[in-house]
C-alpha cells in the first residue's frame, strides 16, 4: 500500500473504481460520508484529486458543459484498490446513467448498514449476477439477512418486450428486484410488473429517482 495514502483515500478509491467512475459532486458527498461528516466543499475534493492524479491513482476530465468534472482510476489506482478491473475512461453518453447509479448507491448504503453493494462492474468481471446467465442487472445488494436484491436504474424508456422479459429473468433469479426510475420510465416498468406471475409481483418495487 503508498503510505501516502490514508484508508479514506483507499476507500474512495475503491468506490470509484467500483462505479467505473464519480462524479466530483458525489466525491464530495462520499468523501464526506468515509470522513464522518457532511459532504466535502467543491475545492476540498479537487485538492484530494489532485493528490491522487500526483500519485498515479486517478484521472480528471469534464465531458458535459455546465456539468462538474469526472473522475476515474488509472491502472495503478485500481491495484492500490485491490481491483482487477481493466481502465475505462468514461464516454460522454454513458455518463447519466453512470451519474444516476452513484446517485443510488449513495442514498442506499447508509440506509442498509451491514449490507454489501455488488457492482455491475464486479458482476460482469465474474461473468453474470447471482443465479448465473441472463440480463445483468446495474448492482446487486446483499443484505444482513442473505438476500439478494436486483437493483436497476432506468432513465430512458424502453420497448415492451424487452422490459418484461429482463424483469421477468431478474424476479426468477433474486429475492426482490428494486428499480429507480425516471418519471419517464414509470408507466413502462408498472406495465412489465403486469406481466410477471403473481406469486412473484410483490417482489419489484419501483422508486422515483427524482425522490433520491
Amino acid at each position: 500500500m503508498d503510505a501516502r495514502l490514508g484508508q479514506r483515500d483507499l476507500e474512495a478509491l475503491r468506490w470509484v473504481g467500483e462505479q467505473y467512475a464519480c462524479r466530483l459532486d458525489q466525491l464530495q458527498v462520499l468523501l464526506g460520508r468515509l470522513g464522518g461528516r457532511e459532504a466535502l466543499s467543491a475545492s476540498a475534493a479537487r485538492s484530494v484529486v489532485s493528490r491522487w492524479e500526483t500519485l498515479g491513482m486517478a484521472a480528471r476530465g469534464s465531458f458535459i458543459a455546465g456539468e462538474p468534472s469526472w473522475v476515474w482510476l488509472t491502472r495503478r489506482g485500481l491495484r492500490q484498490a485491490g481491483l482487477a478491473f481493466r481502465v475505462v475512461e468514461p464516454k460522454p453518453w454513458t455518463l447519466p446513467h453512470t451519474a444516476a447509479v452513484n446517485r443510488v448507491r449513495l442514498f442506499v448504503e447508509p440506509r442498509r448498514p451491514g449490507a454489501r453493494w455488488r457492482p455491475e462492474r464486479e458482476l460482469r468481471a465474474a461473468g453474470a449476477g447471482a443465479g448465473g446467465g441472463g440480463p445483468v442487472p446495474d448492482a446487486e445488494i446483499h443484505d444482513a439477512g442473505g438476500n439478494v436484491i436486483a437493483v436497476e436504474v432506468e432513465l430512458s424508456p424502453k420497448s415492451p418486450e424487452r422490459r418484461r422479459r429482463v424483469m421477468q429473468a431478474l424476479v426468477a433469479r433474486y429475492d426482490s428486484i428494486w428499480y429507480f426510475a425516471s418519471a419517464d420510465c414509470w408507466v413502462g416498468l408498472h406495465d412489465a410488473v403486469c406481466h410477471v406471475p403473481t406469486q412473484l409481483a410483490d417482489l419489484v418495487r419501483i422508486y422515483a429517482l427524482e425522490d433520491l
